[in-house]
Order: structure tokens, then sequence, then C-alpha cells
């Protein structure tokens, strides 16, 4: 009866769910905005009287009539409107993002939605972790971050490019993060990430990515173009250039070998046979560190080669005119003829509704000039509104008067006029009958040349005369005039002239005058103007620059002032004229006496002005002597101490000094007027080294250090020993110390006694009587103080037995114990100690007498243990042995563990446990009978008779004591037959039950999904105890293994897994494959759907059926197959379907791209375009100029989609290589590269060569100006051309030939000049110089050498062997060994180290003169003098003696022959008889150097000849014979 009243509820619940089934719940917005609101409205609105809202399984508001209640998480924030059940939450989080239920139950329904709450995006930023890049080696990674926002999806961007996944490019992290491997060239640019989410988005900054690459790519043109065979006495530019990022680093060699040139471009200037060889351009890349090259190889042959062609081209182009006409005369002969006339007579006049911008041209007489046209069907070019060409279909026809000077491109009607003159200005216009296309307005002018600036008067003088300035040109229209000066930008002459009154010094120039016109500008050669001036107030220097000079010192007096020209000088001192002229005045040797005030006059002789200064010099004498003395005795301390500073010479200042820190006056150091330092109580500081300084304005003096030695003491005395306690037997050693200065005297008293004179003490074997007070008292014999200090010593005797005893046998807990320690010796303590550590006294555990004793007042079993009591003195301790405590207790906490209950016919284990010392005995009973005496009970197969308390008694018998504890158990009947019971197929949204069957008796179901507990929720509801579990509606995610289990307080039984499968779908269909792909490509397009079981699917395409599969391919891709790709997925259980789709743009490859110039060359400051002419499908153009990216400026400006590229004002460094990139979505394709030329200059001129040159030689001078092409030089001197080259050569000199030469650069294409000048002065020259001695060169001795010169000069220099000398002007000075005085050079003394070849070198403002080189040989010696033999054989009866000596000039020698004085020989050599024994004597004198050495040699005869060497040095040596009868030895 109770399963059918259950079964009727569940059915009334499911017909009130089934009666709302129409109820949907629709939000106001979804996705809502974090911080917005959001209301939930019920569609049809319901009038619910009961109710709640639920968020998950959160509540959110419960309401019943017009009450609510908003639960905590949602107070402030929820809302309901009664009439409605509409719910409104405002203040939203990204937490509140779920699915809200509302549950009516008064009417009764069920309704949900899903909503999602996102957090608007803010502060996205971009960051780039990697730098250095380099291609096909580095990887980037970028991360783009936001402060705020959820549900993020990122873009990134590349320029104006979407970056796309690849090989080599991924994305991570949810594609915030980006990394970029193997870094091509095209990866680098700015970078940006773009962030979105369902309520907003945000854009990152810009991040530049620089992808280091190259040299590669390289290429080489000699004179923009591929030839390479070229005649001699041309000129060559070769330009170089490489892909390279940075710019390569470009360097050129010539057949192998390196040049000295570097950069994009090599000149070779007027190119010989020798130059033909292989010229190789070097690129290397800093970042990369890469190198690359490219080679030509360029021939240079003595003849031309004539080209042909020509004449074949021009026939032919007549032949194609001639046919043009021909066919045009045929068509104006018929009725065109008439409308042609027509159209004349209406256009007369013509008014055009159309009014481009007029641009303004401007061309020089007997040029040529192109005018760009459009393509019109007819119309015509006109001239200051008049017609001068007719243009009808593809038939021209010129005006008679321009026909021979005008021609018209029949493709695009660009207007050529030739031979222009000045009447060829005006407006000229292309229009048809309507509008106007181009209007240019032309100006036709002369040329400016030979510019030139005249002036009325060059010498001036400065606040009186005026100068008028003249520009006029040789040549030239409508001209303007502009003055310019060194230190201003220009003034406007008028028709030419400029009148500058009342000139100042700043007006000197160089004034130059530009004249200009709209075909350019020419500047004149500068002149300069002589202003006479001054002179200033006098600047006077001394020197050297001091307040005050020191006495016998040099001093030099300088005086100049600003004059042109430069003023004379005048000297006075103390107002005495001192009849001196020069600019500077030297004083030598200074005394007090020169002391004074110097006054300096100048005088400017033209401008007949006088101006003066003065300055005061002061002299003094420096001081000569300082020492430092002491009046009083030793420095004792405490007592007073005074030392003395005697100075010799004048003194401004006397200072004191302690080891280099001065001393300053304080209450223990006073000063006595400075020359006296007085201590009042000398202090251990006031130790060390003094010195005293004197100093006055010129000098200063420091005595030698004087030492202060500060006397002290006997100062803090200690005794020190190695124990205050001595053990009997023992010796003591004390020591006494003292601080004291000299070292004090120590006495040792003991009781009174002496019994040591000595520093240290060592006692005798010590007794118990030698126990006392030990005195040590310390005497200085400078101080007459003493000091003393005592020390104690006691003796004791030693430890020798230490044991434990105990009172009882037996220890029982909670009774009293005690344990005593025995000691035999003198002990200070006694220690106790556990195993855990030193014993410590508490309640229970107490000490008594002086530690012997330790009593336990009620044992506890934790005091059980290992004991050891430890008797101590100052000499040693001595532990007992072990003593151990045991103490017997319980049973205490007697416990017993088993189950409860148990099922029939199963077996019960029990066990009991009992703290015990020694262990327990245990008795089991049951209903008071004695079951086991065991501690572990089992049970027999248990029936119902069994159940009841089961008692377990523990016994201990040393403590005589019981303790028990029991167990109450039930037996019940057994559980079975558990198992799911389900329904039919579950399908999603429907609802959907499973029920768990079970046989026995149950006290509670639990389900378990995929082995984890089931929760209930608002979709999943337990019914009938838990035994039914209700899916309300089913969703997929409830797929899965379900178990119950059954359970009571005996078991739990679990059923087998039950498979329950939610069937759904299909899902959202996901159709993937490229968006975009190239023509001829195969392409894959894959459709998926979530869906169980698996969907069916159908491949739609231009409305018909293309596939039945879901992978549809497409083998071979055309234009055709662009278009919508529609896939449909079925479920044939769930009965739905639902479809996908996917756009798929078919593009064409790029096939060619290339760069288009204009016709005409490009001019610095004027407008050109380039344009990139591609064949295929192009999503973007870039433009690339030298390898490097192309970027827009306000010059620099792309149009039509970046097809071209137009430099508004062209600059010669937009000069380069340029190539444009065509990409489309699948490929990027280059140009070759196009080289820009960029016609310019010529600029300033610059001109190298000296500013002096000597009368009689040459001097050249070189031009070099900045221009494209190659400028063409001339050169002016006083307004006569003198050369037509870039060099100039200047000579034989003349002193007529100093002035002003300019250099004028002509550009012959862009029309321009410039110029720039310098100015040489030529000068009287050297005209010889030679080095010259007057004495001999003698080691030793002093020498000079005097440089020769005629001709000015103004300074000279000295070089020994190439090299300069470094000498002084001062001969008195140690610092080198060479001095120079005026023209000489002096050795001090010369010696053979100085020998070499000398040089004197003359220098002026033009040039150095060298003498010719003067070899110094250096006299010497004799400096050793040597005897050698020789003789006919071993029985020759002769012997010869050489004697030779080191010496310049070679020696003069004379032999003398024992003791005598007369020579016996003159000459190196002397021969002799072997019987004339004796000594010879050889006398070596230089005749230069009057130098006299000898060298003796000795004969001896004893059977055989000996000879012995002596040696002596300006006197004759007497010797006499020794008489060998052994052999001789013969050396």
């Amino acid at each position: 009866m109770e399963g059918r009243s259950e079964g009727l509820f569940l059915l009334i619940m499911l017909q009130g769910f089934l009666a709302s089934g129409g109820v949907e719940v629709r939000p106001s917005i979804n996705p809502a905005v974090a911080g917005g609101a959001v209301t939930l409205s019920l569609v049809p609105s319901e009038n619910i009287k009961t109710g709640s809202w639920s968020v998950g399984q959160s509540p959110v508001v419960t309401w019943q009539g017009t009450h609510q209640a908003v639960f905590p998480s949602h107070t402030g924030r929820a809302f309901v409107n009664i009439s409605t059940g509409a719910l409104t939450l405002t203040s939203l989080t990204v937490a509140d993002s779920g699915v809200y239920e509302v549950l009516g139950t008064d009417p009764q329904l069920r309704a949900n939605t899903s909503i999602t709450v996102e957090e608007s995006i803010s502060n996205v930023t971009l960051t780039v972790t990697q730098t250095g890049l380099l291609e096909f080696q580095s990887s980037a990674l970028m991360n783009c971050s936001v402060s705020a926002g959820s549900s993020l999806s990122y873009v990134w961007m590349n320029s104006s490019s979407v970056v796309t996944v690849g090989d080599r490019v991924h994305l991570s992290n949810g594609g915030s993060t980006l990394s970029v491997s193997n870094l091509t060239r095209f990866d680098s640019g700015p970078f940006k990430c773009l962030v979105s989410n369902p309520v907003s988005n945000g854009t990152s900054n810009t991040e530049n990515v620089t992808v280091s690459y190259g040299p590669d790519n390289m290429a080489l043109t000699v004179n923009g173009q591929e030839t390479t065979s070229f005649t001699a006495g041309s000129n060559l530019t070769m330009l170089c250039s490489a892909q390279s990022n940075p710019a390569a680093q470009l360097q050129w060699a010539f057949k192998g070998a390196l040049m000295n040139s570097t950069g994009t471009q090599l000149q070779l200037i007027h190119v010989t046979e020798n130059q033909t060889g292989s010229y190789s351009c070097l690129a290397f890349n800093n970042n990369t560190s890469k190198y690359n090259n490219i080679t030509r190889t360029i021939t240079i042959s003595s003849s031309s080669i004539k080209k042909t062609g020509t004449s074949r081209d021009s026939s032919t182009s007549s032949r194609e005119k001639f046919s043009a006409d021909q066919k045009m005369e045929r068509r104006l002969s018929s009725g065109v003829m008439l409308v042609l006339i027509l159209t004349v007579i209406s256009v007369g006049d013509p008014v055009f509704s159309q009014s481009p911008t007029v641009s303004e041209l401007f061309k020089p007489v007997g040029g040529n000039v192109t005018l760009s046209g459009v393509s019109l069907a007819e119309g015509g070019w006109l001239y200051n509104c008049k017609y001068i060409a007719l243009i009808f279909g593809d038939h021209i026809s010129e005006s008679s008067v321009w026909k021979e000077r005008i021609s018209i491109n029949a493709t695009n009607y660009d207007l050529t006029i030739r031979a222009l003159n000045v009447n060829d200005s005006g407006v000229y216009s292309l229009s048809d009958v309507d509008n106007t296309f181009v209007s240019v307005k032309l100006s036709v002018q002369v040329p400016i040349s030979n510019v030139n600036l005249n002036v009325s008067q060059i010498n001036l003088v400065e606040f009186i005369d005026t100068v008028v300035f003249t520009c006029f040109v040789s040549a030239g229209s409508s001209v303007s005039y502009k003055l310019l000066n060194e230190t201003s930008t220009g003034v406007a002459m008028v028709n030419g002239t400029f009148t500058l009154p009342n000139v100042t010094r700043d007006n000197r120039g160089p004034f130059r005058c530009v004249a200009s016109n709209g075909l350019g500008d020419m500047t004149s050669p500068s002149v300069q103007l002589n202003v006479r001036y001054g002179p200033d107030m006098p600047v006077m220097k001394v020197m050297p620059e001091k307040a005050i000079h020191v006495s016998g010192s040099g001093i030099t007096l300088s005086c100049s002032a600003d004059s042109n020209p430069s003023a004379t000088v005048q000297w006075k001192f103390n107002g005495v004229n001192l009849n001196q002229n020069s600019p500077q005045l030297q004083l030598q040797n200074v005394s007090v006496n020169n002391s004074g005030v110097y006054e300096c006059i100048v005088h400017n002789p033209i401008t007949l002005r006088y101006n003066s200064g003065s300055v005061r010099v002061q002299i003094m004498d420096p001081i000569t002597s300082v020492v430092v003395k002491n009046t009083g005795g030793p420095a004792i301390l405490n007592k007073s101490l005074t030392l003395q500073c005697q100075v010799t010479g004048p003194v401004e200042g006397v200072q004191w000094w302690k080891e280099d820190q001065l001393i300053l006056s304080n209450s223990t150091a006073t000063f006595g007027d400075n020359w006296t330092l007085t201590f009042n109580a000398v202090q251990h500081s006031d130790d060390g080294t003094y010195m005293c300084k004197a100093s006055n304005s010129v000098s200063n003096m420091s005595s030698s250090p004087f030492q202060v030695t500060v006397h002290y003491g006997p100062e803090r005395v200690t005794v020190s020993g190695t124990n205050l306690k001595k053990k009997s037997g023992d010796n003591v050693t004390l020591s006494c110390q003292a601080e004291s200065n000299p070292p004090s005297h120590f006495t040792w008293y003991f009781n009174d006694v002496i019994v040591s004179s000595m520093s240290t003490f060592v006692s005798s074997p010590l007794t118990k009587e030698l126990s006392g007070q030990y005195t040590c008292v310390a005497f200085n014999n400078i101080t007459n103080l003493n000091s003393s200090d005592s020390i104690n010593i006691s003796v004791i005797d030693p430890i020798v037995n230490v044991t434990i005893t105990t009172n009882t046998i037996s220890v029982i807990e909670n009774e009293r114990h005690e344990l005593t320690c025995e000691v035999t010796g003198d002990v200070d303590e006694i220690h106790w100690m556990t195993e855990q550590g030193e014993l410590e006294e508490d309640n229970t555990t107490m000490f008594h007498m002086d530690n012997k004793t330790v009593k336990f007042v009620s044992v506890d079993h934790d005091d059980a243990g290992t004991y050891h009591c430890t008797a101590v003195n100052v000499f040693g301790n001595m532990t007992s042995r072990a003593y151990n405590l045991v103490v017997n207790y319980g049973p205490k906490m007697t416990t017993v563990k088993g189950p409860s209950v148990a099922t029939e016919g199963s077996s019960v284990s029990m066990s009991c446990s009992a703290d015990s010392l020694p262990e327990s005995s245990f008795s089991w009973y049951f209903n008071g009978s004695k079951v086991s005496n065991m501690s572990q009970f089992t049970t027999p197969p248990l029936t119902k008779e069994l159940s009841g308390q089961y008692t377990c008694e523990a016994f201990n018998s040393i403590t005589n004591r019981t303790s028990n504890d029991s167990l109450m158990l039930s037996v019940i009947e057994s559980i079975s037959n558990v198992q799911v019971q389900s329904m039919n197929s579950a399908v999603e949204r429907q609802p959907y039950n499973l029920t768990c069957g079970a046989t026995g008796p149950v006290d509670s179901i639990h389900w378990m999904k995929d082995s984890k507990p089931l929760q209930a929720g608002s979709r999943i509801v337990f019914l009938q105890n838990n035994k039914t579990v209700s899916f309300m509606p089913a969703e997929r995610s409830d797929t899965g293994n379900y178990q119950c289990m059954a359970c009571n307080q005996a078991e739990n039984v679990t059923s087998v897994p039950y498979n329950l499968i939610v069937n759904y779908g299909p899902g959202v269909v996901n159709v993937t494959g490229p968006g975009v792909e190239k023509a001829g490509k195969r392409a894959d397009l894959s459709c998926s759907a979530e869906s169980t079981p698996m969907s069916h699917f159908t491949w739609h395409f231009g409305g018909s059926v293309v596939a039945n599969t879901s992978v549809y391919v497409i083998p071979f891709l055309t234009q055709s197959n662009s278009g919508k790709y529609v896939c449909t997925a079925f479920n044939n259980v769930t009965n739905q379907n639902r479809t996908g789709y996917l756009m798929l743009s078919v593009v064409d490859p790029i096939t060619e791209v290339q760069i288009e110039q204009e016709m005409s060359s490009s001019m610095e400051g004027y407008s050109y375009s380039l344009q990139c002419n591609v064949t295929g499908s192009v999503d973007n153009i870039y433009w690339m100029k030298d390898g490097m990216p192309l970027q827009a400026d306000n010059r620099t400006v792309f149009m039509m989609d970046n097809k071209t590229v137009k430099f508004v004002s062209v600059k010669r460094s937009d000069a380069g290589n340029y190539s444009c990139m065509a990409v489309n979505s699948f490929e990027n394709m280059t140009s070759s590269f196009n080289k820009l030329v960029v016609n310019y200059g010529p600029d300033t001129p610059v001109i190298q060569g000296p500013e002096f040159g000597e009368v009689g030689s040459e001097v050249v001078f070189s031009c070099s100006a900045s221009s494209t092409p190659p400028s063409h030089f001339s050169w002016w001197f006083n307004d006569s051309q003198v050369a037509v080259t870039s060099m100039l050569t200047v000579g034989p000199l003349t002193f007529n030939m100093s002035g002003n030469y300019t250099c004028m650069a002509h550009n012959s294409l862009t029309g321009k000049n410039s110029t720039n000048s310098t100015v040489l002065t030529v000068i009287e020259g050297i005209k010889s110089i030679m080095i010259q001695n007057n004495t001999i060169p003698i080691n030793q001795q002093n020498f000079s050498l005097t440089c020769d010169i005629v001709g000015p000069y103004d300074a000279i220099s000295w070089m020994k062997d190439g090299e300069y000398l470094n000498v002084s002007d001062s001969c008195g000075s140690q610092k080198t060994k060479y001095c120079t005085e005026k023209n000489m050079l002096h050795f001090t003394p010369v010696t053979l180290q100085d020998e070499g070849k000398y040089q004197c070198a003359a220098t002026n403002k033009a040039a150095a003169h060298k003498s010719p080189e003067h070899t110094l040989l250096t006299i010497y010696g004799p400096l050793k003098v040597t005897i050698s033999r020789s003789n006919a054989g071993s029985q020759s009866t002769s012997v010869s003696l050489t004697c030779w000596a080191d010496s310049r000039p070679q020696c003069d020698f004379q032999w003398f022959f024992t003791n005598q004085t007369t020579p016996l020989k003159t000459g190196p050599q002397i021969t002799f008889n072997v019987t004339q024994a004796g000594i010879y004597v050889c006398k070596a004198t230089n005749p230069v150097t009057k130098v006299t050495m000898y060298q003796t040699e000795a004969l001896v005869v004893g059977g055989q000849v000996c000879l012995m060497h002596f040696a002596a040095h300006g006197s004759l040596l007497s010797m006499s014979l020794l008489v060998f009868s052994a052999h001789v030895l013969f050396r």
C-alpha cells in the first residue's frame, strides 16, 4: 500500500511539470557585463504565489505571497517581481555565471536558462621577451596580457596582416602567447594583439620586432649597367648593394687585395688598361657576423667600340609615323574633316569645368622638357590658352609654328619641347572640350654664370668708414641677389647693391654674394675686408702667475691688445720709461728692489689711438733654516713639556705637525706666538714625531723630525696564574705585568716575606700550609713610582670513589623510595643524571644533604630507568656506576576491541589489552560464564542466542591488582540481490529514473556514479528513501556507470555497475578547412558535431549535394570552387539535425613583379614616382630600399594601395636599390632591384691644400664636391681662370701669387654651380741648411754641433738616426743629456753612445727643411792594448809580436826592450831571434787624445821559449826574468 501512494505522488509531480513545459526563461541580455544588471523573465509571464530561484546548487531568493527572502550570497543584488516571477540581478560578477532555475509550487512549474557574465577588457599590454634576433636562428616570444577581462579571444597582427598559425608560428596559453621560430626578415614589423570577448575588445601597444639578416642578394653595377668592357680614359662608378639588416659594411677589393675604399660606391677616374681585373665588393653584417661578396671582371681597352642599330630604329620609327599620317590623311578626306573643323571652331575660346592645380617648372634656355600627359579621346595641348597640338583618336596634329620643336607621345600624350628659349615661358595645359587635365607653368630662364662681388674699398677704419658691395653676373635672367657674411644668414641686395656704413671689426668677412633664379643659384668668390681697429684695453699677464715672487727667480711680463695692425708697446716701471718695446718684458734673478708697478702703453699707428694697462709685482726672500729644540727635561706623564721652533728668514706663519697631522691649540697643548709648543700635562697620546713648518708667501720649510717619548707608570699591575686552587703536591707559577716606560722592576711577597725579585714566581711542591695571599710590587726608576697587585692560592685533596646505594629492593608505583650518592674525597657539588639528562627537583622528587640523597615521595612508573651521580671539585669529577630503577605497576586502561553487530553464521574476534608491569594475565566471560584464558577470543558460528555482553578481566601478580572492560554484540540477518533497475533509452532533456532493488534488512541506500558518490541537485532527485534516483531532465553529462549500495549495521552490499547512456545531439556543427587557398591546390573540408550516437553528414555546394561523408575533398581548386560549403549533421535516435558552413576563396598565384620608373631623370628637390606592376592576385604591396622596409613620411607617400611610391621632394638620400614585394594569402614575390639615381649638387666644394708656400716652390690644391653626376671643376685666381681640373698646381711661387684661389664645381645635368675659396700666402723660403762642427768630438768631453741656416725660420729641431731628440732648452738641467742654445746642439759630454747620423730641421709656416745627414764619430782610446805572437813553426828561430789597441784614430806604436828608454822599433809589429830573451814593452799612443797605454811580454829561454804578458798604463814595467827548466807554455 505504501508503494502505491508513492507512485501516485510521482505521477502528480510529473503532471505538474508537464503542464509548465511551455514556460521559458529569457535573459534581458546574454552575455552580461560585470558590474551591470540582468533580468530573467518568464515567457509567458506567470503570477507565481510561492516559488524560488537558484543558481546551480545555491539558492538565490524564495518568496511566498508578497514576502521575499534573499540569501546572503545575493543580499542587496537580487529582486523578484511577484506579479511576473522575473528575477533581476545587479552588480554582476563573473562568478554569477551559471544555470538559473525557477521553481514554482503555486502554480507548479520549473524552467531554467544559462547566462554568462563577462568582465570588460582593459589595459591590453604586449611584451616581447627576445632581442638581438637573427634570421633562421632566433625565435621571438610575445605575450599579450590584460589587467581585466574574461573569456578572452586573441588575434595577432603584423602591420595590417593577421598572423596565422603555421609550421613556425605557434599560439599557446589560450592564444595569449605568440612564438615564432626560425625567424625570417619578413617576420619583421610592428606587432600588436587584438583581445575581445562577447562584451568588449581592446588593442595592445605596438612592439617593433627587428630581425637581423644578410648580407645576401648582392648586386654590383658599373655606371648603372651590366656592361663590363670600357675604354681607357673613362670614369667608372661601381655601385654595390646587399640585402642586409642592419646595413652591411662594404669593403672593395681589386684582384683579391683590399682597397682603401669602403661604402656602396667605388669611383675610378680616367681608367687605364692596367686597371683591368676582378673587382670585388665584400659585405659584412656586424649583428649576424656573416660575410658575402660579389665580383665583376672589368676589361679596359685602348680603342672604343662603335654602337650599331640606331639607324634601323630611326627608320622604323619614321615608317610607323608615315603610315599613321597616311591613315589620318585618308580619314580627313572624308566627312571627318567637317567634324574636326567644327571642333576647332567651337573650342577657339575654351572654357573648362575642371581646373587642376598649376605646377611651376623651371628649365634652362636651349634645353628640353617633357610635360606628362593623360589618355583622352579628343582634345589638345594649349600654350597660354592657344592650341599648339590637336588630338583626335589616334591622330595628332601639331601647329606649324611649333611643329619643328615639339613631339607628343601617342600613348600617354606626353608633350616634349626642344631647344627652349625665353619666349617659351607660359602656361601649358592638356584639355578636352569639358575638362583641363594637366596645367604646368613653364619658366625658361638663362642660367646664371660668373658671379662676382666688388667692394668700394678694402682698407677701412672701424666706426669711421663706409663700404658699398656690388654683385653682378655675366649671364642670367630673372636674377635676385643676396649678400652673405660668415657670421650672418644673408641680406637682400637691391639691384645687386648693398651699403654698409660705420664698419666694425665684425664686418671683415669673408663676404660672398649669391645670385639665384628658378634654375638654381651661384655664389661669387669671397671678398675679405681689412678693417683697422684698436688698440683695445691691453691684457697683461705675469708669468709665472703668482701674487708674490721669490727673489732670485725669473719673471716674464706680457702685454697684448686686440689691434689691426698690431700695436706698438712701451714699458714703464714705477712711472720710469724702461726703453723696452717688445710685447714681453724679461726680469732675471729678481730681488726685493724689483717690486713695484709695471705699466704697458700700446699705440696703433693707423687708427692713431692709444691705450694702457698696469700690474703690480711683489718679490720676497725665501726661508733657509727651521729647527725644533726641547727647552726642558724628559717628557713625563701628566707633567709639562715645551718645544721651540727656531727659523732663519722672513716668516709669516708657523705650524706644528705631529706625524703628518696639523696640531691645533686645545686645553692640553698651547702656542706661544706659534714659535713654542707647550704641553700643560703630557698624555700618552703625545708620544710621537713632531715637526714645525715655517712659511711665507714664496716658500715654506719644515724642520727635521723631533721624537717625543712619554715616560709613565707603573700602571695597571696585574698578577696571573694557571689556577687559584691547586692540588696538594703540585707547583704554582705566578707572573706579574705592569704598563710602564721604561719597564718596571718586580718583587714578590708571601705573608710579608720576599720570595722572588723576578716578574715570574715558581713555588715549591704545595702543602695546605702554603695556602694564602701572594703580592707583586712594580717600581719605575724614571718616574719614581710603584704599584702592586695580589692573588690568593688554596690547596685541596682529589676525589677517589663514587657509588649509589638504596633502601629497598622491589619498588611499587605510588610508594616512597630514595637513592644515596656515597663519595670519598673533597667535594664541591654533586649532580644526579638519568637517561634524559640531569635530574631536576619537583614536588615528587626532592634532594637532601647537599644533593647527596634523592627522595621519590610517590614513585611513578615514569621514574623507572638508569641513574648516575657525579661528584665534582676544582681538579676533576667522578661518576658512579649505573643504577637501574625498576617500578612495578598496573593493570591500567583495560580495553576490549571487536564488532558490536554481526550477521548470522559468521564468527567474530575480540581482543583485550592492559598497561601493566609485569604483563597481566587475561580471562573472558559471557553472561557470567568464563569462556577463555587468552587475550584474544573468537566466537563459534553466530546465532541470535549468542547476542549479549562479553567481558575481559586483567590481573598483575606483583601489584595484586585487577581491571576489566565489556562489549555488547548483536546478531542480525544478511543483505542479498542488490541491483540497478532501469527504464527505456535515455534522451537528453527528457525525464529518466533508476531504481535500486535489494533483499534483506536495509537501513539506507547510497548511489554512485563512476565509483564516486552521486549528489542530489536541481535536476537529480532521490525518491523513496533513496531507492529511486530521478533525472529531471537527463543531460549528456549524466552518462556513466551507476551503482547502488544497500547498508545496515553489519554490512553493505554494492550492485554491479549499470552503464547509462544519454543520447543527444547533434550539437554545434564545426566545419574546418582552408578559408583561402591557391588555385591548383587540394582542399580538405572536415565536418564534426557532438552527438550520441554519431551523426550522419551531408555536404551541399551551390544548392546541390556533393558528398555524404564527414570529410569532403576537392582535389584541384579553380575559381569556380569559391563559395559557401554547407554541412548538415543528423542523429537518427534524437531525430535532430543542425548545419554549419565554410566560406572558401580560391586565389591565383603571383607570377611577376617589376618596378617601373618615370621617363625623366630624378632631380633633388623635385617630385618623382616609382610604380610596382604585379601579375596575379595581390593583397598587399611592400616597398624596400637597399633591402630595408621603406617607411612613409612627409616626403615619401604611398598611393594606389601601395602600388605607387611618390617622393614629394626627392633627396640624395633617396638614391638606392628599390624593390617591391607583392603578398597574398599564400606567397610573396619580390621584384628585382631597381636602382634610383638622384641627381644633385654640387654642394660647397672642399679645398685641400696649404695656407703658406715658399718663394720658388710649388703648391698643390685639390677640390672636391658632393655631386651626382660628378662635377666639372675650374680654378680662378684674381678673377682669372687658371685651370679646368680638380687639381691645381701653382708655382714656381712668387710673392705676387699670394691671394684668394677659388674652385668652382659645375654639374652639367642639374645646371648648378658652387664655389669655395682658400687663401695662399707666399713667404720667403729657407735656401739651405746643414750641420757644422768647429771642435773635435772626444769621448767624455763637451762637444757642440751647429745648424747653419740661410733664410728665415721659426723653429729648429734635431734628429739622430731618423728620430727626433728629446732636448732641453736649459743647459743647466740634468734631465736630458742634450741641450740647445740658439742654433747649437750641446753634448755634456759626448760619449761613444752618441755616435750616429744627425740632422737638424728648420721649419717655417710653409714647410720643414732637413739638413743632409752628418755622421758623428767620437774620438776615444786607447781603451785596451793586446800583444799577439806568431812564428814560422816549432823549429823557427824567430818570433814576431804584434801590438793592437782599441782606439779612434789608430794609435802610434813604439817597442821597448828590458828597461831601455830608447825605442827598439816603431810600428805595431816587431820580429826578433828566440835567443833574445827579455821583456818587450809595446807603447800605444792616441795622436789626438794623447792618451798612452802599455802592454808587456816577457820572453824566457830554458830549453824552450816562454812568453808572459804584463800590462801597465802610463809607465814602463820592470820585472825580473823567470827561468823555467821545463818546457815553455806558448800562447
